[in-house]
C-alpha cells in the first residue's frame, strides 16, 4: 500500500509556513493525507506527522502495531504502552510523552484536534486547519477516480435493488438486502459507516422525513419509495438518493414532484462554475422548486471524499467560492408532512467551465411491478 498523493501536498504547506512539518489526528485529515484506513484514527490515540521533506511518521498505541507495520510500512512508526509486548519497541506510556519527546523544540503545524493533543503534551504548535482544508476540499485526478469507483458500485448495487424489492418486505429487510448487494459489488464498506443508520429505507408517509431509520414498515403496492446510500471504496465514498414509486399508477403530485425535484437537479448543476458562490448553486434549486420551496428543509449539498460530509457545504449563506476541482453533492428535496417525500442525490465535480455529473444511473426510475 502507497501513502497518499496527498502527502507531498501536505509536506509543501509545511514547507510554504516555514514548519518543520505538520501533525495530524483528526480521523478525516489523517485518511485524506495517508490514504490509511479511517478505521485506524477513528478512536483517537493516533496521530500522523508529515514533515517538510515529505517523511512520515505515525505515534500509535501498540494496539496497531501489526496493522500498521503492514499497512504503512513506508512510515516510520512510534509506539506507546504502559505493557508492551515482546518484539515491538515502545518509546513511552502513553500518547501525551510520545508527541512531548518528538516535538520539543520543533516548529509544527496541526489541525484542530493535532493542535489539542499537541497543547496536552507542552508542545507549541501552529493551527493551520483553514490552510488544510483549501487543500482538502479541491480533489486530485485520482481522488476523483476513486469517488467515481465507489458511485459505480453504489449504483450498481442500488439499480440491483430495486430489482429485488417486493411486496410484504420491510425497510429493514429492504436495507439488509442493500447493504449485502453493496459488499458484493465490491464496497469495502458503507459510505455512512460513521452513522447509526446505513442505508436509508423509507415507505410511504416514512418518505417525507429527510433522514430516516428502516423500521418495520412493510411495502405495499401503489407507494413512494426513497434510498438513500452510499459505498465505501479505496477510502473514498459516494452518496446518492433515488425516489421511485412501487406499483404502476403513480399519485400524480407525487409525480409532479419527482418531475420537479428532477428539474432543481439540472438547474443547479447548471449554476455550478469555478468563481460562483456555494449559495448560488442552493438558490438555483429552490427558486426551481417554486412554492414547494417551502418544504425543502435542508442544504442542497456537501462536500465529499474520505468522509461522507466534507467541506464546502451547498446551502443558504455559503459564500464559499467554488473551484475546479471540488466534489459534492446536490440533493434538493421536497417532504410534505404527512402525506411524501421526494430527494434526487446527484455527485458533481467542478470543471473549468461548469459541472460534470459523476452519476451513470438516471435520476428518474419508471414505476415498476
Amino acid at each position: 500500500m502507497e501513502p497518499s498523493v496527498n502527502v507531498k501536498r501536505v509536506a509543501a504547506l509545511a514547507e510554504e509556513e516555514g514548519l518543520d512539518g505538520i501533525l495530524l489526528a483528526d480521523a478525516g485529515f489523517a485518511t485524506w493525507a495517508s490514504w490509511l484506513p479511517i478505521s485506524l484514527f477513528r478512536g483517537g490515540g493516533i496521530a500522523l506527522y508529515i514533515s517538510r521533506d515529505a517523511g512520515i511518521e505515525i505515534f500509535s498505541h501498540i494496539l496497531e502495531a501489526w496493522r500498521l507495520q503492514r499497512l504503512a510500512a513506508w512510515a516510520t512508526l512510534h509506539f506507546y504502552s504502559k505493557r508492551p509486548p515482546e518484539g515491538i519497541p515502545v518509546e513511552a506510556e502513553t500518547l501525551k510523552e510520545l508527541l512531548s519527546q518528538r516535538f520539543r523544540g520543533v516548529r509544527v503545524g496541526c489541525e484542530s484536534e493535532a493542535c489539542r493533543l499537541l497543547g496536552d503534551a507542552g508542545v507549541e504548535a501552529v493551527d493551520v486547519t483553514d490552510r488544510l482544508w483549501e487543500l482538502r476540499r479541491v480533489k486530485t485526478t485520482e481522488e476523483i477516480q476513486r469517488m467515481e469507483e465507489a458511485l459505480s458500485i453504489a449504483e450498481a448495487a442500488l439499480a440491483q435493488t430495486l430489482n429485488g424489492v417486493l411486496e410484504g418486505m420491510s425497510e429493514i429487510e429492504v436495507a439488509g438486502l442493500h447493504e449485502h448487494l453493496l459488499r458484493r459489488y465490491g464496497a469495502e464498506g458503507h459510505a455512512f459507516a460513521q452513522f447509526d443508520t446505513l442505508t436509508i429505507v423509507a415507505f410511504g408517509v416514512n418518505t417525507s422525513y429527510p433522514h430516516w431509520d428502516p423500521s418495520d414498515a412493510r411495502l405495499t403496492r401503489e407507494t413512494p419509495v426513497l434510498i438513500d446510500t452510499g459505498a465505501l471504496k479505496a477510502n473514498y465514498r459516494s452518496d446518492i438518493t433515488r425516489s421511485f414509486w412501487f406499483g404502476t399508477s403513480p399519485d400524480p403530485e407525487w409525480r409532479k414532484v419527482l418531475e420537479l425535484v428532477d428539474a432543481a437537479v439540472s438547474e443547479a448543476v447548471d449554476a455550478v462554475e469555478p468563481g460562483v458562490e456555494a449559495e448560488k448553486v442552493d438558490e438555483a434549486a429552490r427558486r426551481r422548486l417554486g412554492g414547494y420551496a417551502k418544504y425543502f428543509v435542508h442544504s442542497t449539498g456537501h462536500g465529499i471524499g474520505v468522509e461522507v460530509h466534507e467541506e464546502p457545504r451547498i446551502g443558504p449563506g455559503s459564500k464559499m467560492r467554488l473551484e475546479k476541482g471540488m466534489v459534492f453533492t446536490i440533493e434538493p428535496g421536497v417532504y410534505i408532512p404527512g402525506r411524501f417525500g421526494v430527494r434526487i442525490e446527484q455527485m458533481v465535480v467542478v470543471t473549468e467551465r461548469g459541472a460534470r455529473v459523476l452519476n451513470q444511473l438516471p435520476t428518474i426510475l419508471e414505476p415498476s411491478r
